[in-house]
């Protein structure tokens, strides 16, 4: 029979000399305050901060292997895949203050036959190869004298791609500025000009032929027509990487030479203008002048060109729109007063993909009740970014503002969101985006949600209440900021999970929700500080049973008024820090689960893991704070258990 009283005592001295080991080990890792110092709250904030913060790692995630997101292919199909890429213009087409310039010189040259000219071709050529034998380039010249200077203008050069090898490569063309002379009779390899290191642009080559491509050269014509720079024209060079499989991949293009003059290059500078639509206008004639404007919105689209602007007055416009074209502006009369609601399309307003710089202001946007199909207000498609969507009132959509996939330096501001499933969605590779100022309420799920690898956004001076969840941030994210928002009534009001990476949750108001902060799995490298976390019934909820997280503080933090589950609840969380904290009038102010195994079922010799020192506790009645726990396996914490804060403030912090 076994002895209980052996099985108990045995129990017991084991559990006494974990404790011993654990008290010691915290208490050596802690700072040290003589009583005449612990007072001052100033000393002790720089002190601990510059002491407690560990520095940042390499920005190398580190991967778990079981990870459950993988990338799909999916991803990097358009919003949209039924709208054609629009072929472009014919030169006919482009009327107002448009004006086109066709090349003076056009040419290129080959490192396979460095001495050969090929001016007088109706093609020029851009190739590369894997061993860089067959690298051709391609030398385009305009003139551009009659421009008077100090002009704002924008500009495009257009060429025609008609034939490749390999069709269906995928290839990034860059065009950089030429800075040395040359002309297209004499000018070979061997005696090419130099040019700049930086490209004035790139574009990804398409997989059909049979298209126009587009450079924005709005900056170097700008420069050569005010004399910064001596106009010597551009090259045009693939710089990708191609793959030792590769001998030769080639694009041909139409030269000035070429018969049909409908497909030779040209480049289009225009003095931006505005374009009008007004709904009453019933009867016409419409030609987007203020006397006679547009009816539909999309006609002011189809008829704009770089930098233009679309003012649509005050009505209701029952359509979806497309913003072909990049440096659009388009602008409502009154966001009360003009609308735009979509009967049939997945979308309300949408930029298309790899358009870049358009303005989105002015309108209420929302889906027709009966769109069976209608998912989002304003979608930017794959690879559009520095877009700026200002000042709507996006109301009884889907998803209100969708970032659809790598959009990168967009703008988000002012907008209200209203009656959505989500509010705005970065879905996936976004990386510096700002999203700032808006009011989202009354949304179904995530009033913001950032997701899938996206990286350096920043979130702030929001207000976001009554959602499921505030502000999602989910997979493989890098250095968010999230910032001087109001979150109020939500069930979460920042929820951060998997392989969240250098995350800063600063100055936020965190009011009223079921959880203020709900961290969970895999939060490696991290801060919560500086924040307004109150009437909540959990404060802050951290987890983490892979046992993954590394460096996660919590200080600098007023942690007041929450209710049954407490200031703070740490759950199987290691290499977590509390510290420099107001705890007042919490329900609890702190509790935690433990472990004597770690997630492999090695012996965890530390299961004290979170380290709690110099907080300030409202409840303090002695020279230490006891932090009330339960230990116990993954599963079943049986056994109470104790943390101890070693240093506690006397006096609350001013922060």
């Amino acid at each position: 029979m076994v002895n209980q009283w052996n099985v108990f005592t045995k129990t017991l001295l084991t559990g006494v000399i974990i404790i011993f080991i654990n008290l010691t080990s915290v208490n050596s890792s802690a700072i040290i305050i003589n009583d005449d110092i612990s007072t001052n709250n100033e000393f002790l904030l720089t002190n601990l901060i510059t002491r407690h913060i560990n520095e940042k790692p390499t920005e190398n995630i580190e991967l778990i292997e079981n990870y459950p997101y993988k990338d799909n292919e999916s991803n990097y199909q358009p919003f949209e895949k039924i709208i054609p890429i629009k072929n472009h213009k014919n030169v006919n087409d482009f009327k107002g203050n448009s004006r086109i310039f066709y090349p003076t010189d056009d040419t290129y040259i080959e490192k396979s036959n460095p001495n050969k000219n090929h001016g007088s071709l109706n093609y020029f050529s851009v190739a590369t190869s894997y061993n860089g034998y067959y690298d051709y380039d391609s030398l385009l010249r305009f003139n551009l004298s009659s421009i008077n200077p100090h002009k704002e203008i924008f500009a495009k050069l257009y060429i025609y791609y008609y034939y490749c090898f390999d069709k269906g490569f995928k290839a990034e063309y860059s065009l950089y500025r030429v800075v040395s002379d040359w002309d297209e009779d004499n000018v070979t390899w061997n005696n090419k000009p130099s040019y700049v290191s930086t490209p004035t642009d790139t574009l990804i080559v398409p997989f059909d032929t049979g298209v126009w491509l587009e450079f924005d050269v709005t900056e170097d014509v700008r420069n050569f027509i005010d004399g910064k720079y001596i106009n010597y024209g551009w090259i045009i060079s693939d710089d990708d990487y191609c793959s030792q499989w590769t001998d030769l991949r080639q694009s041909f293009i139409y030269s000035k030479e070429f018969s049909n003059g409908k497909f030779i290059p040209y480049l289009v500078v225009n003095e931006p203008e505005t374009i009008y639509v007004d709904d009453d206008n019933v009867n016409g004639p419409w030609n987007g002048t203020k006397e006679y404007p547009f009816q539909n919105i999309q006609d002011g689209l189809d008829n704009c060109f770089c930098g233009d602007t679309v003012y649509v007055l005050n009505g209701t416009y029952n359509e979806s729109v497309v913003i072909y074209e990049d440096y659009i502006n388009l602008i409502g009369e009154s966001k009360n007063d003009t609308f735009i609601i979509s009967k049939k399309e997945r979308w309300v307003v949408l930029v298309r993909d790899r358009c870049y710089g358009a303005t989105i202001s002015g309108f209420t946007i929302s889906l027709d009740s009966n769109n069976a199909k209608g998912e989002t207000g304003i979608a930017l498609d794959c690879y559009s970014y520095d877009n700026y969507v200002t000042d709507n009132i996006i109301v009884n959509n889907i998803i209100g503002v969708l970032l659809w996939y790598d959009n990168d330096y967009n703008f988000i501001l002012n907008n209200t969101i209203l009656n959505c499933e989500t509010g705005i969605w970065l879905r996936g590779i976004c990386y510096y985006n700002i999203i700032s100022n808006n009011t989202i309420k009354d949304v179904d799920d995530e009033g913001i949600s950032i997701t899938v690898d996206a990286s350096y956004n920043v979130v702030s001076y929001n207000n976001i209440s009554n959602t499921e969840t505030g502000i999602y941030l989910d997979c493989k994210l890098l250095n968010n900021i999230v910032s001087n928002n109001l979150l109020k009534n939500n069930y979460y009001g920042i929820y951060a999970t998997y392989l969240v990476y250098d995350i800063s949750i600063t100055r936020n108001i965190i009011t009223g929700n079921e959880y203020g902060i709900y961290i969970v799995l895999c939060i490696l490298y991290g801060n919560i500080s500086g924040n307004e976390i109150n009437r909540n019934t959990c404060g802050i909820y951290c987890s983490d049973y892979w046992d993954a997280t590394k460096n996660f503080n919590i200080y600098n933090n007023n942690i007041t008024d929450n209710n049954y589950k407490g200031g703070i609840f740490i759950d199987l969380m290691k290499n977590c820090e509390v510290f420099c904290n107001n705890f007042i009038n919490n329900k609890r102010s702190a509790r935690f689960l433990t472990c004597f195994l770690d997630y492999h079922g090695f012996w965890n010799y530390f299961v004290l893991r979170t380290k709690w020192f110099n907080n300030y506790w409202d409840d303090l009645k002695g020279s230490f704070y006891w932090i009330y726990g339960r230990i116990g396996f993954y599963y079943a914490h049986p056994f109470p258990w104790i943390n101890i804060d070693w240093h506690p403030a006397k006096e609350p912090y001013d922060i």
